[in-house]
């Protein structure tokens, strides 16, 4: 008999909470009543002297401070160079590590839901595979490029499935995401934006940080950090370690085990060689073994009802990834003016092998097995110059790749097949952007960049040898006699311009406008299902990128309302399609002709009494595919569709309150209520695969001792336990979905010196 379902896994599925729509208009309503009184707007986030950072969620205080009622200006390196955040005229939000801390954030997509029109969906292959899409735009496929670049301390990240544990370490000091085409500065595959993970460098002073975090569903989290001299004044090292494990929280009966878990580790450690006041050397390595769960979807038809908590696979879950890297940073201070830096990087995983399932039925529909294998090499030349009225940074840039997939599909609506191929790029750029202060209140900013992109492409599709003696399913297939080969290369080219201005109108508010253009590379389809497919590249995505904003400060700095207005146009922006109408269809990687989204972003954070702080966010997104014929079987139109993962509006609020306990130390209370509103998996807005509209609550309390040392942390993420599907796919009779995670809490005791 199958064991019963675990008490802690709900059997019905949480209700749709009639109070989304009403928190929708709330969230929505504040920020603009916040607003418009200070008769003014802006982009950006605010800190408390207690932070050295700041970011969408509300700033927290973690010491024992006494509270502020003042907004302090924190720096971002947005612009490959130090500048305020209230004075950088991009859309920029940056969170740092206080509020990451408090709100218990291990993972990017933790971020979800934060920063307007910034969409992280809560799922992927595995637990710690992070998409990212950035006003409508980004790329759902882990193993395809990115539109939106991934950067660790200016190192490029290409494919989200190898990024997850970075991020938790402790040594991370803020997150900076950029919204918007990065075409100049950041041109890697960043034409909808960047995100940017900027990590603590090593000094000397001594600093160590330990904590162990425990929760249900038998959560154990670990964080260790030391840093500090090895020879002060000359040489300093930093070792960070993150150990992060969670029992499943979907059970399925067909195995009889919980799946869907969380088992990672990761470790960083630096290196920094400071020889003169001129010069400086870092040298970091890292590493991350993952062997979470793949994806266990939920299929929609069951007996007894839809329960968002069962799966149903026949497949045991395996993922075996292993990453790592190395990356060396120099900074030499030619003279007072002109500064140059190099950064060179290496990095290499693989997952293998990697299985999952692709309808989560008990009928095995379509199951792969699959061995990744990347390795990758970065070289960047920056040169920086600063003459007062004019400063500028320009740069050379090569990247090179191979990426490499073994792929057996069992399906049983199509032939088994096997496919291997390998893709390798290279990637030359040449960059510049200067800003030049025609007044001491008008400044004009110009930049372009050139980049070169050159694939080659081997692929080979294969018949599968059957021998159903073998007792595991995938062991009963080899690699057969090809289909088809194919072998190909190509080569893209694009320019690149940024242009524009930005007044001063008074110290506390700045107004910009802007121009720009976004390049994403062409290449080739790695899940080609045939050989004209393999032998097509697709070609680049472009878009160009009108943006208005306004940042300003009121109140004696207590309130901060920040706003974007943007139109994109898109060319040949790249999707994928289902190329059949029966489970487990094979997809293609294609152009839409032409594509616009348009929108806007309201940040405010208002601190109305001494240790209140509240802030509001508001995204608005319309997208539409302005031209795509060819989005489907039989061509298939989607003109006129929505673009995936867009929500027409994404609406945030969050409190944070220093309670005025007469105790020792600081206590804290807070949380943030997320909301936003249906949208669409795939391209054609099938309503069977629609994502719809969800409202997330997390809430937070913490102590911290008068002496700043220990800091006792609980944290409920999800705590209405509301349970939505978040990348549902539909191919008739087959539906299934992938949900979030339940309502989970952790406790959390951190010692900080």
């Amino acid at each position: 008999m199958p064991p019963e379902l675990p008490a802690s896994l709900p059997r019905t599925r949480s209700p749709r909470f009639a109070t989304g729509r009403r928190a929708c208009l709330l969230a929505m309503a504040a920020p603009l009543a916040l607003a418009c009184p200070a008769g003014a707007w802006a982009d950006g986030q605010a800190v408390t002297p207690a932070q050295t950072s700041t970011g969408s969620k509300a700033p927290i205080l973690l010491a024992s401070a006494a509270p502020t009622n003042a907004i302090e200006q924190v720096v971002v390196s947005a612009e490959r160079r130090s500048t305020q955040l209230q004075k950088t005229p991009i859309a920029v939000t940056r969170i740092g590590e206080a509020s990451l801390t408090q709100s218990a954030s291990h993972l990017v997509r933790d971020l979800a839901g934060d920063i307007p029109n910034v969409e992280v969906p809560r799922g992927g292959l595995t637990p710690t595979t992070e998409t990212f899409f950035i006003r409508g735009i980004g790329t759902s496929d882990p193993i395809q490029d990115p539109a939106v670049g991934l950067y660790v301390d200016d190192v490029y990240i290409p494919r989200p499935l190898s990024n997850g544990g970075l991020f938790d370490l402790p040594d991370m000091d803020h997150v900076e995401v950029l919204r918007g085409p990065q075409g100049t500065l950041y041109g890697r595959n960043s034409d909808a934006g960047a995100v940017r993970l900027i990590t603590e460098d090593p000094g000397d002073t001594l600093h160590i940080v330990s904590d162990a975090g425990f929760g249900d569903y038998g959560a154990v989290q670990t964080h260790d950090l030391i840093s500090g001299p090895l020879v002060p004044g000359l040489l300093a090292g930093s070792l960070a370690f993150v150990h992060s494990e969670r029992d499943g929280t979907t059970y399925d009966p067909t195995i009889k085990m919980n799946v869907n878990n969380i088992n990672y580790d990761a470790l960083r450690g630096k290196l920094k060689f400071t020889p003169t006041d001129d010069l400086q050397i870092m040298l970091t390595a890292d590493g991350m073994i993952d062997h979470s769960n793949t994806a266990y979807y939920t299929p929609l038809v069951q007996k007894g009802g839809f329960n968002p908590n069962l799966s149903y696979s026949p497949l045991y879950p395996v993922n075996d990834l292993n990453s790592g890297g190395l990356a060396l940073h120099v900074n030499y201070t030619l003279t007072p003016e002109l500064t140059l830096k190099f950064i060179s990087s290496a990095r290499a995983w693989n997952d293998s092998p990697v299985i999952y399932d692709n309808s989560g039925t008990a009928t095995q529909l379509s199951a792969n097995f699959i061995n990744y294998h990347q390795h990758d090499i970065t070289e960047e030349l920056q040169l920086a110059g600063d003459y007062g009225r004019f400063n500028w940074v320009s740069g050379l840039f090569y990247y090179k790749e191979a990426f490499a997939v073994d792929r057996l599909t069992v399906s049983l609506y199509n032939p088994k097949t096997h496919t291997i191929n390998l893709t390798d790029t290279d990637s030359y750029a040449g960059y510049a952007q200067g800003n030049y202060k025609i007044t001491d209140q008008l400044t004009a900013t110009i930049g372009g960049r050139y980049t070169l992109d050159e694939k080659t492409f081997d692929d080979g599709n294969y018949t599968t040898t059957v021998n159903l003696d073998a007792a595991n399913l995938f062991d009963r297939y080899t690699v057969g006699k090809p289909i088809f080969t194919a072998a190909s290369d190509h080569s893209w080219g694009a320019f690149t311009p940024k242009a524009g201005l930005d007044y001063q109108v008074t110290p506390s508010l700045l107004a910009y406008v802007s121009y720009a253009e976004g390049y994403k590379s062409g290449g080739y389809d790695n899940r080609s299902a045939n050989e004209k497919i393999a032998h097509t590249p697709f070609a680049p995505e472009t878009v160009d990128t009108y943006e208005l904003g306004v940042k300003s400060d009121w109140l004696h700095h207590r309130l901060r309302a920040n706003l974007a207005a943007f139109y994109n146009n898109y060319t040949d922006l790249q999707q994928t399609i289902y190329t059949s109408t029966v489970p487990g269809a094979p997809t293609e990687l294609t152009n839409a002709g032409r594509a616009h989204t348009d929108g806007f972003e309201l940040e405010t954070t208002l601190i109305p009494f001494d240790g209140f702080t509240w802030t509001n966010n508001a995204g608005y997104l319309n997208t539409e595919f302005d031209q795509f014929l060819n989005a489907g079987p039989k061509g298939v139109a989607a003109t006129g569709k929505q673009l995936p993962l867009a929500p027409r509006w994404m609406l945030s609020t969050a409190a944070d309150y220093q309670l005025p306990l007469h105790i020792p130390g600081t206590t804290r209370a807070g949380g943030e209520l997320q909301y936003e509103c249906k949208s669409y998996s795939d391209v054609l807005n099938t309503q069977g695969a629609a994502i719809p509209d969800q409202t997330i609550l997390n809430v937070h309390a913490s102590y911290t001792t008068e002496n700043e040392r220990w800091l006792l942390l609980f944290t409920i993420r999800n705590a209405l336990n509301a349970r939505f599907n978040q990348s549902g796919t539909y191919v008739p009779p087959v539906e299934y979905f992938l949900e979030n995670p339940p309502r989970t809490f952790l406790v959390t005791l951190r010692y900080t010196l």
